[in-house]
């Protein structure tokens, strides 16, 4: 098809609605879009709504409250202790697992708040302290269903079936986190793991 013959500048598109006296409409688009622009970076990027997976990313407590954020944090240490790898507190598993259990059904969340409920109880009741307050013995003992042999069905007793479920998920968020990937290079290039997105 034949090319259109370029209209002269008397010929340009009038301005449009809001543009400066002389400015095209070309040109009036650009300012807008400046506009927008300045704006969008004058903006305080903590009002925005963080994204799926920066919630992941930020170790805030969203879902726990600071005592069970507390039991969580001595129950990973005592099940996932640090020896030659890295170990549960050094992977920040419980953050992972606090944001995990925030978005899980909510018998999974059920399972985690009365099974911390549980432990903070048990503590209180033969030791006058929290769970998070005891020494490694006393947490020895509370932890003693998980000494029992493995059955296929979960513990008929409720404190042995949430520390079966969160052993499991304690050492699987553990050995998937970039903590636990660093620290064993002879891992496959191909191995992949949790962690934040924004650093």
């Amino acid at each position: 098809f034949p090319q259109q013959p370029a209209r002269p500048d008397s010929e340009a598109s009038p301005p449009g609605p809001g543009a400066a006296p002389g400015v095209s409409s070309d040109a009036s688009v650009e300012v807008v879009s400046a506009g927008k622009i300045r704006r969008a970076e004058e903006m305080n990027p903590a009002s925005l709504p963080a994204s799926f997976d920066e919630q992941a990313a930020e170790p805030v407590s969203r879902f726990f409250t600071a005592e069970e954020m507390a039991t969580l944090h001595c129950l990973a240490d005592a099940i996932v202790p640090r020896t030659r790898t890295p170990g549960a507190l050094d992977a920040a598993a419980p953050e992972f697992l606090e944001f995990y259990i925030s978005i899980s059904i909510p018998e999974r969340q059920a399972l985690y708040r009365q099974g911390l409920e549980r432990l903070n109880s048990a503590a209180r009741e033969r030791h006058g302290k929290s769970f998070a307050e005891l020494d490694p013995a006393a947490i020895g003992k509370l932890l003693a269903p998980l000494s029992e042999p493995w059955t296929p069905a979960p513990p008929a007793n409720p404190l042995g079936a949430f520390l079966r479920a969160a052993k499991a998920d304690l050492l699987r968020a553990t050995v998937n986190s970039r903590a636990f990937a660093d620290a064993a290079p002879r891992r496959s290039p191909a191995q992949t793991y949790w962690y934040p997105v924004m650093e």
